[in-house]
């Protein structure tokens, strides 16, 4: 009954997601179109994608790390106060609630080609209706991005850590937030929820393309993930490799070939799962200056624990990136790794990401995603449905108030660890006070 309301549930998010970007994105999009700029076009007359990591806030002033740029130094710091509501339904106890008093230092700095990002928050956190009352909390995130670009090759490196609790969803998308690495990256892993604890994350991200002439390209593309669990759930690490080959047949009409290979381990010593992706009917369509759409065909092949698996793959993803908002949604049919799980699963999985400045000093963004696998031998098996949303609102210049609502419902078996079915929201609310004043303006 709860993946049906669940079902049903995200049946409603889907449609909501749909008339938003249909109806309303286009309206606040035509109120916001920058005007084309020198230098944004490449030679054949399309235009690069915008890379965006970590804050995908379009306008300054939605967030203290967008401000940023106003100050001498990009150093900020700020003291916030959040309250968490996580109720378990499977649970008899009393919903777990706590109240974090947090103060934060964060920074960002960007030169051509550059960024770089820091949010570091320790805190202290007050639990009601529990035996744990009082517990003293650190968070970090860093990111960074590195892009080279000269007359035939471009170079984009970016690497993520992460040490927080996993209250929420996980990123749908790879740390490589472009069209091209949504195309090779996504499908190999599905991730695996757990019973709120802290975790550790790292994702790294390499992209380079060489163009031959003026429409054939070739380039290579690699990636590296990490999670490890405090609890439960052994370290599980990701690697991938690929190559790919480009071939412009329009000017809104490209024609792709890629082989990449995927190998997940979980602790090394459990189990070991590789897939091998050959998509030899990929095609790209560029809908518009900042709007791109793909579609692939292929061969897909695993092999985990002595056993070889092969299936028929289908990939399809849209991309939209624009000063007052961004858009990503893949699905994909074939195999892919419960990730943190160590299982191959042949399925499918979709994925969407959604961010919209709503006005000057508001914004919002919307994530959900969906699973659905079986091993070969249909003895482990894993469905998760996810949806998240935050809000934010920039009450004063320094002041900032945000909300968010996650709800995850997940039904694992057999994986290599103990699988955990999950149903549960977790809510929050807080409010931020920066005083990035301390270092001077401009």
């Amino acid at each position: 009954m709860r993946i049906i309301r669940s079902r049903k549930a995200l049946l409603r998010f889907t449609i909501f997601v749909f008339c938003f970007t249909h109806v309303l994105v286009p309206l606040l999009g035509a109120q916001n179109q920058p005007q084309t700029t020198p230098g944004n076009e490449t030679g054949s007359g399309q235009t690069e994608p915008k890379i965006v990591i970590e804050d995908r806030s379009p306008r300054p002033g939605l967030s203290f790390l967008n401000g940023l740029s106003e100050l001498r130094v990009p150093v900020g710091f700020a003291v916030g106060v959040t309250h968490v509501y996580a109720p378990d339904p499977a649970s008899r106890d009393a919903p777990p609630q706590f109240t974090s008093v947090t103060p934060r230092l964060f920074t960002q700095f960007r030169r051509k080609g550059f960024q770089f990002l820091l949010d570091y928050q320790v805190g202290f956190s007050r639990y009601k209706q529990t035996q744990e009352h009082r517990r003293y909390d650190q968070l970090a995130s860093l990111a960074l991005n590195k892009t080279i670009s000269r007359r035939r090759l471009s170079v984009n490196v970016a690497d993520q850590t992460q040490w927080i609790f996993n209250d929420g969803t996980f990123p749908n998308f790879y740390v490589l937030a472009s069209a091209t690495a949504l195309r090779d990256f996504s499908g190999y892993a599905v991730n695996v929820y757990s019973h709120r604890q802290k975790i550790f994350r790292q994702s790294a991200g390499l992209n380079a393309d060489y163009r031959l002439n003026k429409k054939g390209s070739v380039g290579v593309f690699a990636a590296y993930d990490m999670l490890r669990y405090r609890h439960d759930v052994p370290v599980t690490h990701g690697l991938s490799l690929g190559v790919r080959s480009a071939y412009q047949i329009r000017k809104w009409l490209s024609f792709d070939s890629t082989y990449s290979t995927y190998v997940a381990t979980v602790d090394e010593r459990l189990r070991t799962a590789s897939i091998q992706r050959l998509q030899f009917g990929g095609f790209r369509y560029r809908l518009g200056r900042n709007t791109e759409a793909f579609t692939s065909v292929g061969i897909e092949h695993s092999r985990s624990l002595g056993t070889n698996y092969s299936a028929a793959s289908f990939e399809a993803g849209l991309s939209r990136t624009s000063r007052s908002n961004q858009l990503s949604m893949v699905y994909h049919r074939g195999l892919s790794t419960a990730f943190g799980g160590g299982v191959v699963l042949g399925g499918s999985s979709a994925s969407a990401s959604f961010s919209q400045s709503l006005a000057r000093r508001m914004s919002l963004s919307i994530d959900s995603a969906y699973a659905k696998g079986a091993s070969s031998s249909r003895y482990s098996s894993l469905e998760m449905i996810s949806a998240a949303g935050t809000l934010q609102t920039s009450l004063t210049r320094h002041m900032l108030f945000t909300t968010s609502y996650s709800h995850i419902s997940q039904r694992a078996a057999n994986l290599s660890f103990n699988s955990v079915n999950l149903h549960r929201y977790v809510v929050s609310a807080g409010l931020y006070y920066s005083i990035p004043d301390l270092l001077g303006r401009r």
